[in-house]
């Protein structure tokens, strides 16, 4: 994982500055004086590659087959007149499009060079060789569409006996290759390999293979290794890997208050300790009634040229995860980079009063503050989708979609896997354990002997006790239909704003968010369970809370609209929405086909109510609304069944949550 491009100017250690964040190399540079002369091998010259390029090529030629004398057999033959197009899902063709053009493309082996989506809680073995992995811990590949190194991980991750994998540029022929095909053209296929141990750079030895008189060949092979979890701090929630160094500078207020280098092994206790004391040094320091609390602190392994320098903390008074940056620092010439980064937010926020008194409002100079309005998240971030392809013990083709943060991996599960041992059956129950959010994991033994065991999660649920399940709804008529004039992609007359003070013509609650019909110009509409609405069109507004009953990722897609669908998240959900700062826009389009699903992603963490608003407008005639929600785990929170006036919500939605202090109440339909 690389830090940002930066300069870092050399600080006179005698001079008293405000510490900026990015990693201060004054620190650094006073525990490991030796870095000063510290130097990045050269690269690699272009007449090196070359020379790679045509050491690989003739060392190919040597290894190919010699074709059987005597002719072959009707059965044989027959296979090899197919020449069945092949599945290359990249499909980039260099120029010259041959096995040297392949090995020397500058566009393939920058991409590898500069792939900076680092993915969270993996480490890099090596960069940019011409081989893919020898080893005997292989558990298979999967061909991506673009070379996507998060997407890889996520593949990983969800695989348990994967340790590493290695992703890599592979020279494919378009065609399957035979007696009359023997040499066909070639384009490049993206291929990730997941392995059961550790990857490096001396097992990256499989520099291609020989499909009939086709060499297949192999650039831009990177590795990557997963890094043990490091162990849960006291006084801290556990880890969370991070793709990269936090950097809050660009928010308003920072809650950065400092950082420190020690010369020793990775260990966030270091940063756990410095957090802990300078809570308290602020707390005996502090002249009134605040201090400056540390609630979260994120410790990154800081390297050079591959090898570990020593445990980097910095210091926050709350959690900014949200503000990562993938970035590469470079002090006096020399690059440096993470073998990894982990955040720790602490279990509870300090107040940061020195106070006595138990009152329930206190005066805090930290951001993680007791206000009913959450703020969380700061941002939501989009999600790429890519596609992956591998095959599995059903019987019929399958897809699950892998949600890991900004990315997420839809699977395409094909039957020819066969198991030669019984599967775990895994079965996840939700579980209401009021406020104390945690997460129980049983297993149950097998009912029959040599069955397989259960492994049963119970989820925390929100607490419904005070009238709160479900989704606040309001229904209205939109001014903005058919009646006004001819539709416009676009649909930019279209206000939300509208209907913060508009009357609703119907409002209530309901447990799923949808509406499908066909030509509905001025007929009756059918609003959650209440028939014969008399709307020339329609417009819906839905609020409710996220339950965050896990830590990570929750996602919200739009698939598709008619004609106009939009969300906020956060506190901006509660007050002050407009069209203009909405997380996700999704609009009706007159090619159907062509619109594209809209995703957005926030990261929670167990315990946390995000508030949501959901508004619909339909201009007049068809009518279309859905929504999906999926958690960290791919399990669907909240869902519109497919063209029905249908859907489902979990537990986990609700109209607001019962402790106050976790979040206010939406306010109230105008009247």
């Amino acid at each position: 994982m690389l830090l940002w491009d930066t300069i870092v100017p050399l600080l006179a250690f005698s001079t008293v500055v405000a510490e900026a964040q990015g990693i201060n190399f004054g620190k650094v540079l006073q525990k490991k004086p030796a870095l000063s002369k510290a130097k990045n091998p050269k690269p690699t010259a272009t007449v090196g590659v070359k020379q790679n390029a045509a050491s690989i090529v003739k060392q190919m030629k040597k290894i190919k087959p010699t074709a059987t004398p005597g002719a072959k057999s009707p059965k044989v033959l027959a296979a090899d007149l197919a020449c069945v197009k092949e599945d290359v899902q990249y499909g980039y063709v260099p120029s010259p499009n041959n096995p040297n053009g392949f090995l020397v493309d500058t566009a393939l082996s920058g991409i590898a060079k500069v792939a900076k989506s680092y993915p969270a809680n993996y480490v890099t073995s090596f960069t940019n060789e011409y081989g893919s992995l020898f080893n005997n811990a292989y558990l298979g590949y999967y061909q991506l569409p673009t070379y996507n190194t998060s997407a890889c991980a996520a593949i990983c991750d969800g695989v348990s006996a994967c340790a590493g994998f290695n992703i890599y540029f592979e020279r494919n022929p378009i065609i399957k290759p035979g007696a009359d095909c023997r040499n066909p053209a070639a384009a490049t296929s993206v291929r990730c390999a997941l392995w059961g141990n550790a990857v490096n750079a001396t097992q990256a030895k499989n520099i291609g293979q020989w499909r009939t008189d086709f060499m297949v060949v192999i650039q831009g092979s990177n590795g990557y290794n997963k890094n043990p979890t490091p162990a849960t701090v006291s006084g801290f929630k556990a880890p969370v890997a991070l793709s990269g160094a936090v950097d809050a500078s660009a928010l308003t207020t920072t809650p950065f208050l400092r950082a420190e280098f020690y010369n020793q092994a990775f260990n966030p206790q270091l940063c756990a300790d410095l957090c802990t004391s300078t809570t308290a040094a602020n707390k005996k320091a502090a002249t009134g009634t605040t201090y400056t609390s540390c609630n979260y602190f994120n410790v990154l392994d800081l390297s050079l040229n591959g090898a570990s320098q020593g445990t980097y903390c910095q210091l926050y008074s709350a959690d900014v995860s949200k503000n990562v940056g993938l970035y590469s620092a470079t002090y006096a010439g020399v690059s440096y980079d993470l073998l990894r980064s982990y955040g720790y937010a602490v279990v509870s926020v300090d107040s940061a009063s020195t106070s006595s008194t138990t009152s329930t409002t206190t005066t805090t100079t930290s951001l993680a503050t007791s206000s009913p309005i959450p703020t969380t998240p700061a941002s939501a971030a989009d999600v790429v989708f890519v596609s992956a392809t591998t095959a599995w013990t059903g019987s019929t083709t399958s897809t699950k979609t892998i949600f890991a943060g900004p990315t997420a991996t839809i699977l395409v599960m094909t039957p020819g896997l066969r198991s030669t041992t019984a599967a775990t059956s895994t079965t996840t129950v939700s579980v209401d354990l009021g406020t104390d959010p945690t997460i129980v994991t049983t297993t149950i033994a097998p009912t029959v002997a040599g069955g397989p065991a259960t492994v049963r999660v119970a989820y925390p649920t929100a607490v419904q006790t005070c009238g709160n399940s479900g989704i606040a709804f309001a229904a209205y008529n939109n001014p903005y239909n058919f009646k006004v004039g001819a539709y416009v992609e676009g649909y930019s007359n279209y206000n939300p704003e509208t209907f913060r003070t508009a009357k609703p013509i119907l409002n209530g609650t309901t447990t799923y968010i949808a509406a499908s019909g066909v030509n509905v110009w001025g007929a009756d509409w059918n609003v959650y369970g209440t028939p014969n609405v008399k709307q020339d069109s329609l417009a819906l507004d839905h609020v409710f809370y996220i339950y965050a009953n896990q830590d990570g990722y929750y996602s919200f897609n739009l698939p598709r609209v008619d004609d106009i669908e939009l969300i906020w998240l956060g506190p901006k959900a509660l007050t002050g929405w407009t069209r203009s700062n909405a997380d996700l826009e999704q609009l009706y389009k007159y090619d159907w086909a062509s619109v594209q699903p809209k995703t957005k992603t926030v990261r929670l963490y167990i315990g946390d109510y995000l508030p949501v608003r959901v508004q619909w407008g339909d201009y007049g005639g068809d009518a279309y609304l859905t929504l999906a929600v999926y958690g960290p785990d791919g399990g669907k929170i909240l869902y519109s069944e497919e063209g029905a006036n249908t859907g489902y919500s979990s537990k986990n939605v609700v109209q607001f949550p019962c402790d106050p202090s976790k979040g206010a109440k939406f306010p109230a339909w105008a009247v």
